[in-house]
């Protein structure tokens, strides 16, 4: 839209007053439309900011939206941020070369196309359609700097779990490093020990499915996890692990476990014990640690243990729902020395919510890269590293918080927000009075969202519990 603006910007979200009159914007919510996405930012990528599109896929990349929004890439261009390799069991090209119009028809043969590839060509993306997809002997292997993504995943719904909706994988994947996994079902056969192999690796897990439709079946792993250290900076997010015997089998450092949901009734969590080798970080999910929030939902359907822990050292599992709300009963649930109070009330770990937060300094539009967030009331210290500028918060009950951000040289600024549960909530905080005005959406805040250079705090609550960006949306 041809807009004119006057410099004046209410709400702080990057577009003036008068253009938000002009597109029929609201002059005083930074999100208009309640989709996690400031207005300035969808301004700037001819988006509307009136219409819920943070789940759209505009380039076909296998990203979301708000995942190129948060991952500061070009929602227009299938290759931003990365290389993609596109994957379909079912199609019909008469060549296949990986393009979206002639993709591969299976896994391996897009695993083996990128072991060809330069280092310019990282990092990659593999585009996967609904299908079965069988991965044969031995272990598919992936190269590091990769990432699968399929169609659907996590939430695990058994009327739905079929190869339309799924990118379902037969047979062991082992990981590479720096690889991540989203929206892939992993399926075993019953002839399998593990469906995923992570060596001494740095690996996210994402919104995936761990099955095993032959549960009697002893032996068969989700995710097994071996090496000393490198796990502790792995993930494992909004994933379910149905009719496994092990769900994860950690030998080492623990990697970050949150908002996963464990089903049958077998081992979920098997910590190994490690006799001679040290101690390490003994925090499955810790009350005080906003990067390790736990929020997972145990369920057994046989009574049966749950977690066992092999190692001398008491495991933290705090805030986790175990399917009761009576301790003795838990206690009975986890072998070996273990502290879970407190827990989640029955049911309450089905529920998600985020909120986005953008720190600038309002001079000269650049991020604020060493600021300090405080959330206030709540019982995290102030936050101050981030990954790419985004710092996140989980554990939090919903309600409304003062959010305070703090850097050297500058004023506090506060403001409060409210977030429910299942809310998607976005919020801009800036340093100093006044933005320098330049036109509808202002020259210079147009760059910070061209270059992604903004400060982005992730809040995923405790009755929110989730960072899952497929619920309902909501704006401040």
């Amino acid at each position: 839209a041809d807009c004119p603006g006057n410099g004046t910007d209410s709400d702080g979200d990057g577009l003036d007053d008068d253009c938000e009159d002009c597109l029929g914007s609201d002059e005083n919510d930074v999100d208009s439309d309640g989709d996690g996405m400031p207005d300035g930012y969808e301004f700037m990528w001819r988006h509307d900011p009136n219409v819920v599109d943070g789940l759209v896929d505009w380039d076909g990349d296998g990203l979301w939206h708000i995942d190129e929004y948060l991952g500061n890439s070009n929602p227009w261009i299938i290759d931003s941020p990365r290389t993609v390799v596109f994957v379909d069991e079912n199609t019909t090209a008469p060549v296949h070369i990986g393009t979206k119009d002639n993709p591969y028809q299976t896994v391996n043969g897009a695993i083996q196309k990128i072991n060809g590839f330069t280092p310019d060509k990282f990092p990659v993306t593999v585009k996967i359609e609904g299908g079965n997809y069988n991965l044969g002997v031995p272990p598919l292997v992936i190269p590091d700097d990769v990432m699968l993504i399929g169609r659907s995943g996590g939430n695990y719904n058994q009327t739905n779990y079929n190869a339309t909706n799924y990118a379902i994988l037969h047979g062991e994947v082992i990981a590479g490093d720096n690889t991540e996994f989203r929206r892939i079902a992993f399926q075993s056969d019953g002839s399998l020990e593990t469906l995923l192999s992570v060596n001494d690796v740095t690996v996210d897990v994402f919104q995936c499915v761990f099955i095993d439709f032959n549960d009697s079946y002893i032996g068969n792993t989700g995710i097994a996890f071996s090496g000393e250290t490198s796990a502790e900076n792995s993930k494992i997010l909004d994933t379910d692990f149905v009719g496994m015997d092990t769900g994860v089998d950690i030998a080492g450092g623990i990697p970050t476990i949150t908002l996963n949901h464990f089903r049958g009734d077998s081992f979920h969590i098997v910590l190994q014990d490690r006799a001679g080798k040290g101690t390490t970080d003994m925090a499955l999910s810790d009350i005080t640690d906003p990067e390790r929030p736990g929020l997972n939902k145990f369920e057994d359907d046989g009574g049966d243990q749950t977690v066992e822990n092999n190692r001398p050292e008491e495991i933290k599992m705090e805030l986790n729902d175990w399917g009761t709300n009576d301790l003795q009963e838990v206690d009975a649930l986890i072998d070996g020395p273990a502290d879970f109070e407190p827990i989640l009330a029955t049911g309450s770990s089905v529920l998600a919510g985020s909120l986005f937060v953008t720190v600038i300094d309002g001079l000269t539009s650049e991020r604020v890269l060493d600021a300090s967030i405080d959330l206030q009331v709540s019982p995290y210290d102030p936050i101050t590293e981030n990954e790419d500028g985004v710092y996140s918060y989980a554990a939090l009950v919903a309600g409304t918080y003062t959010v305070t951000a703090t850097a050297e040289g500058f004023d506090s600024v506060s403001d409060s927000v409210t977030v429910g549960q299942g809310d998607l909530v976005s919020l801009v905080l800036t340093f100093a009075d006044e933005v320098p005005p330049e036109g509808c959406g202002r020259a210079s805040m147009r760059a910070v969202y061209a270059r992604g250079d903004m400060l982005v705090l992730v809040l995923a609550g405790a009755a929110l519990l989730g960072i899952r960006f497929g619920r309902r949306f909501r704006k401040i």
